[in-house]
């Protein structure tokens, strides 16, 4: 081959490639622009879903003055707890940072850290998949994240961002499925007003209130993976650095198991006893109540293992406030 039978063949190369790069741009151009109609008209979407609620827990953390009580988690404090009572009988300025146990522990720490000051109190209140396969979070969530509150980019860690490259195709599948609904089936721009699950169903504290009148949803015992003592470990050597730092800077920090249905506990008791005993042996700070403690039968739950109905919540803001009353006590402050 001469070279310029050599150099033609690589312009046509280059031509066909230029070609294939062009047609993707327009392709994924067409499609973003159909996902972000698909958002915007969606009484789900951009600023409105679920997890925009990120945008007013942020505020909120930024703007109330020390002392706080912050806790820490995923959905079962969304649902679970009554933040304006915690407020009234405790005194602090109470900021209900819980949302959805996918976002992941790492992440949850991480998004707190920077805002804490001396004086404030933090009750971390994971779900039990932080112990199993949760802690470094799911891509699509963490996304959602990033989209609906873009300051949380800086929240990241180099093991969130190989998340991201790893399962990047899981990311461009849901935006191409969104944008193909949104061509075949449309979509509804009516505001569902029992639906606890988007931003406007929180109040000021963070807190869920929209399901406090509705009525109980089917709840079956879920499957739950299998732990490792690597898993085990990493969530506990993680929380025992957040409270090193913690403690050096004046800040009290507690542990709080998450509420969960009576028959879940009972079905994976082996694994969840297997948590709690590493917690109560290896866990640097204190340890408000026990996995029976915080389990709840049918007629206390709402639609989800983790998630309480209204009697529930009141029934664990109690609890927190009595052990909380206690652990905070001047005499028993020194030791933080």
């Amino acid at each position: 081959m001469t070279k310029e039978n050599a150099a033609a063949g690589m312009r046509l190369f280059g031509s066909k490639l230029l070609y294939f790069v062009l047609i993707q741009g327009c392709i994924w151009i067409a499609v973003l622009a159909l996902y972000i109609r698909y958002e915007t008209i969606n009484p789900d979407g951009f600023g409105r879903g679920y997890v925009a609620a990120a945008i007013d827990k942020h505020n909120r953390l930024a703007q109330q003055p020390s002392p706080r009580i912050v806790f820490v988690g995923g959905s079962n404090l969304a649902f679970g707890l009554d933040s304006a009572e915690i407020e009234r009988s405790l005194g602090y300025h109470t900021v209900n940072m819980g949302l959805d146990l996918s976002l992941g522990l790492d992440f949850m720490l991480r998004e707190i850290e920077p805002f804490l000051a001396r004086g404030d109190v933090v009750v971390v209140s994971p779900e039990y998949e932080q112990f199993i396969d949760m802690y470094p979070g799911k891509v699509t969530t963490l996304f959602s994240e990033a989209v609906y509150y873009p300051p949380s980019i800086q929240f990241f860690s180099f093991e969130h961002l190989a998340l991201f490259l790893d399962q990047g195709l899981v990311v461009i599948g849901g935006i191409t499925r969104a944008a193909m609904r949104f061509v075949t089936e449309g979509v509804s721009s009516e505001q569902h007003s029992n639906n606890p699950y988007v931003r406007s169903a929180f109040n000021e504290y963070g807190d869920i209130t929209r399901h406090h009148d509705l009525g109980r949803r089917n709840i079956t015992i879920r499957q739950f993976a299998s732990t490792s003592p690597d898993s085990i470990t990493r969530v506990i050597d993680r929380l025992n650095q957040f409270s090193d730092h913690c403690r050096r800077e004046g800040i009290a920090v507690f542990y709080s198991y998450p509420p969960i249905f009576r028959r879940q506990l009972q079905a994976y008791s082996e694994m969840i006893h297997d948590i709690a005993s590493n917690l109560t042996k290896r866990l640097h700070f204190p340890i408000l109540d026990t996995p029976e403690e915080m389990s709840f039968p049918i007629d206390y739950m709402f639609d989800h293992e983790y998630h309480l109905s209204f009697a529930g919540k009141q029934i664990r803001t109690n609890h927190l406030i009595a052990t909380l009353r206690k652990e905070l006590r001047p005499e028993n402050t020194s030791k933080f």
